[in-house]
């Protein structure tokens, strides 16, 4: 009677507990859920466009947001459409008419003509026909939240023509970079990390991938740097070996208006009568042995009764002339596609809107290619005959072709034309109504690849959470069967403590995750050392300096006279903490050292930055409380001592024995370098020998195992490689207090300004592609508002720093035009004497310095095209009168405003509030380094990155 009581508490005491332990878990499971699928960023959009029922929404699941792309992107690049013209034909008549090109005039039977709906349409012509083409789409939307994907307009195809001769990588890459850049600061882009966006680069997938190329001088970057390498692309051929990238067809000549041209279209094809065999457009390809396209046409000019062909021989126009090729490919049975260029051919698609079975010689022509085009069963509309057997004589193509049967034949014909719909991109200025063209079909399968990733992420997120859940309450549950088959039994009083006690660590689970999350995300388990002090001005603004051997940077700068044969003896620039010898201004008191002047070398950075950390406030000797770990490895000079006169072994000595010695370091090992930063205190390119086109220039220090896992800080950098990050040249002043830096900013607000324009600099005429001359000429021209400094060969007046200062300081404007680079110290010496910069190049400034230079360039700074100036087609004198004198001094204000940030406060000593080059610098790398860190533990990606 006395233990009734117990089991009637016992059994009422359960079900609480029971309730608990499944509260406690469906929250945990909700938890993971929202972390790993809504926080991933791929959580669907919202349902509901405009108050709809989604139920009735004919657009539901197809929704595409266009980025509003700024003009440079697409429309300028069309402007510039006769570059090509001194290698490719000129481009601007292909543009026309939407991208179809002009129409054509059939001088036989009219049937090929712009009114049929029949183009002289380029085959590389697809980024603008896309764009085109999708501003008819039907379920645009203006919210980017309810988009199923995001198209991207830029006419990268045409961006690769426009500077493929004659110009180098960087010029190559500038709208790229441009562009990557622009997209991932938008909130559309943040929300997938990009891989919702798509764009069409009408071209091979190589083209868009020099880095992985045989020739490091053919195409863009475009597919291979952050930004560009999120997004699906689609191209009218294939790398294969890169996820995201999608075939689509070549366009063809003919764009239909209608479902009925369609249809007609079809109609005709079906009842031609075809009196070839088959039939081969195309040139020989004498300069590559392995190409068998000799060999197909020698095997169709043995067989004259069989085969027809169009030589396409240089200089021939049979090739161009749409209406021969669209005539002689209705009067053959087969089509033969042997690779060209590259393993792909307009020609195939052209073919198979005639009518044509196309006959392949290598599966990656078509069948490795348009998975969303063309049928798996590739028997079922073409013939395939191996390139080898042509190759080695074994076969004859002939031979095979006529063994296939009549009725087969009339199947694969009938194959072929029911797939011309989805080969056509249909007249961007109409819409058809239920065929469904090349276009649709594009965007159907990008929306569904998008789909299909958001799914698989979302999915594979929740599984594994769930399997993470499905593992904790197994124990509890266990011991709840076990108390209800046992509930009348004395041993159930025993069953309460377990589960009571499976609450508690199921509690103490989720607090545990719910601090890590807060905590340890935040920074790592080495904040938590700083994390109780409050106070700590420090705090997330430890750097901790690695305690090189002096061979890594002392040993080097004794090395400072091995130069002198080919560049000035550095020994001279290396005294005063790297500042160089204290200036002695012979036409005043201004420029002198007691002021802050030295001679200071543009490339010694490397010293300079290195003794400026030696005053750091927040320098640290605990490797775990870092929050980024300093290498004082002098690179720039490091290159200098071996540049000339030595193989490449020995230029990377030092970089090589760096990389070792780094990566035995435990502080290496926390985060595989990835915390690490260096300055290197030249361009990008003297690091990135094996990126380079000359194969003798610089080391390969950024390219090597430990050197390119680091963060580098450079003069100039890459623009195409992570962890890159331009900081300015070193300038001639370096104040030793905040008041030094006020008197100067106050002295070149004040100072009159008598010329219009200036230029220092010396002209390149090794370098046709250089407008140096030209802005010479333009200046000699315009004696009453240009002044220069001329710096010919042996001159010394660009040498002499307070002759450059001064005529800095005497003119409103300073043409920056590139030099041995894209960038120049130039540019911050006459920023800091007040002057407006005034470039030529994106490169030269606006594409570099984004932690010193505000995102809108219009503030500070002026640009003229390089390309005006060298076609002559812009004076600059008259560019610069034109802006009004209201505006000029918001500018020069502007850069008054921004001179302590140009500039390196003198190592010896400390500025008080004002924030020097250094200062941002480190700043922005600490920035880095802690996203980077964030970014890691938010995807839990610990294998990639340990803390």
């Amino acid at each position: 009677m006395k233990e009734a009581p117990v089991d009637q508490k016992t059994a009422t005491a359960a079900p609480p507990l029971r309730f608990m332990v499944v509260l406690v878990a469906v929250g945990w499971i909700s938890f993971l859920y929202y972390q790993f699928s809504v926080l991933a960023g791929y959580g669907q959009a919202p349902l509901v466009a405009g108050g709809r029922s989604d139920s009735a929404d004919p657009c539901r699941g197809r929704y595409i947001y266009v980025h509003d792309l700024p003009s440079r992107f697409n429309a300028d690049i069309l402007r510039d459409c006769r570059k090509t013209k001194d290698h490719w034909p000129d481009m601007c008549g292909f543009v026309s008419n939407a991208g179809l090109g002009h129409p054509l005039a059939d001088p036989i039977d009219k049937v090929f003509t712009g009114q049929n709906g029949w183009y002289g349409t380029h085959q590389f012509a697809l980024d603008t026909i896309f764009h085109n083409r999708m501003k008819q789409y039907a379920c645009l939307t203006n919210q980017s939240s309810v988009a199923d994907a995001v198209f991207v307009p830029f006419y990268a195809g045409f961006d690769f023509v426009r500077y493929h001769w004659g110009y180098d990588n960087t010029t190559k890459d500038a709208a790229s970079v441009d562009l990557t850049q622009w997209l991932m600061r938008r909130p559309e882009w943040r929300r997938a990390g990009g891989r919702d966006h798509f764009l069409v680069a009408g071209r091979t997938g190589w083209d868009f991938r020099r880095s992985t190329n045989i020739n490091p001088n053919w195409g863009t970057d475009l597919l291979v740097m952050p930004g560009g390498r999120e997004m699906s692309v689609l191209v009218v051929e294939s790398s294969l070996v890169h996820e995201r990238e999608y075939s689509v067809p070549y366009p063809t000549y003919f764009h239909p208006r209608s479902d009925a041209e369609v249809l007609r279209w079809q109609d005709r094809v079906r009842g031609l009568e075809r009196r070839w065999l088959m039939a081969f457009v195309g040139a020989p390809r004498p300069d590559n042995p392995k190409n068998i396209r000799e060999k197909i046409i020698k095997q169709c000019t043995a067989a004259p009764g069989a085969c027809a062909q169009l030589g396409c021989a240089f200089g021939s126009s049979q090739c161009h002339s749409p209406y021969k090729i669209m005539r002689l490919f209705q009067t053959a049975t087969f089509c033969l596609q042997p690779p060209g260029d590259s393993y792909t051919r307009r020609s195939v698609f052209d073919s198979m809107v005639a009518g044509c079975i196309p006959v392949f010689f290598h599966p990656v022509s078509a069948y490795l290619q348009y998975k969303w085009y063309l049928p798996e069963d590739h028997a079922k509309y073409s013939v395939f005959i191996t390139e080898e057997d042509v190759r080695t004589g074994n076969v004859s193509i002939e031979g095979v072709l006529r063994q296939i049967l009549p009725e087969t034949v009339e199947r694969m014909r009938e194959e072929v034309i029911r797939l011309i719909p989805t080969m056509l991109y249909a007249d961007p200025r109409s819409k058809l109504e239920t065929v469904k063209d090349a276009f649709d079909i594009a965007v159907d399968g990008i929306i569904g690849k998008v789909a299909a990733a958001r799914r698989n992420a979302a999915g594979a997120l929740t599984q594994s959470a769930q399997k993470d859940v499905a593992s904790r309450p197994q124990s509890g549950k266990g011991l709840m069967k076990a108390a209800s088959a046992d509930q009348k039994t004395a041993a159930s009083a025993s069953a309460v403590p377990p589960l009571r006690l499976i609450v508690v660590l199921v509690l103490v689970v989720w607090i545990s995750v719910l601090y890590y999350l807060t905590v340890m995300a935040d920074g790592g388990a080495a904040q938590l050392v700083a994390a109780g002090r409050s106070a700590d001005p420090c705090r997330g603004r430890y750097i901790y300096v690695h305690d090189l051997p002096p061979r890594f940077n002392s040993d080097i700068l004794r090395d400072c006279r091995k130069t002198n044969d080919h560049w000035p003896d550095m020994c001279d620039f290396v005294s005063n903490a790297g500042l160089g010898r204290p200036l002695a201004d012979p036409l005043g008191s201004v420029f002198t050292g007691e002021n802050g002047w030295y001679g200071t070398h543009q490339f010694a950075l490397d010293a300079i930055f290195h003794n400026r950390m030696k005053q750091y406030e927040c320098l640290t000797n605990h490797s775990a409380v870092a929050d980024a770990v300093f290498v004082p490895f002098y690179a720039g000079f490091d290159f200098v001592r071996y540049h000339w006169g030595y193989e490449n072994i020995t230029r990377d000595a030092a970089s090589v024995d760096l990389a070792q010695w780094l990566m035995r370091q435990p502080e290496w090992k926390r985060a595989g370098g990835r915390d690490h930063f260096l300055v290197a205190g030249r361009t990008a390119w003297d690091f990135r020998r094996s990126n380079n086109v000359s194969p003798n220039w610089g080391t390969d220090l950024l390219v090597m195992p430990g050197g390119r896992e680091m963060s580098v800080l450079l003069l100039e950098c890459s623009l195409v490689h992570e962890r890159e990050y331009s900081v300015p040249y070193p300038t001639y002043f370096h104040p030793r207090s905040d008041a030094e830096v006020r008197r100067w900013q106050d002295r070149v607000r004040g100072a009159e300004r008598r010329w219009l324009m200036a230029f220092v600099g010396a002209p390149r005429p090794d370098s046709p592609m250089n407008i140096r001359d030209k802005i010479i000429a333009q200046c000699e021209a315009a004696p009453g508002d240009c002044t220069q400094l001329g710096c010919a060969f042996g001159s010394s007046q660009c040498h002499s720093p307070d002759k450059i200062m001064r005529l800095f300081q005497k003119a409103t404007f300073c043409l920056q035009p590139p030099g041995d680079s894209y960038t120049r110290r130039s540019v911050f010496d006459s920023m800091v004497a007040g002057c407006i910069p005034v470039f030529f190049n994106r490169v030269s400034a606006h594409l570099q310095y984004k932690w010193y230079l505000p995102e809108d360039h219009d503030k500070y700074s002026v640009f003229v095209r390089e390309e005006d100036v060298r076609a002559r087609n812009v004076s600059i004198r008259a560019v610069l009168r034109a802006i009004p004198p209201e505006t000029v001094e918001r500018m020069r204000e502007e850069v008054i405003g921004m001179i302590p940030t140009l500039l390196y406060a003198d190592p010896r000593s400390r500025l008080e509030s004002v924030r020097d080059a250094f200062d941002v610098a480190v700043e922005g790398i600490i920035g880095k380094v802690a996203a980077a860190r964030a970014s890691a533990s938010r995807s839990h990606n610990h294998d990639s990155w340990t803390w």
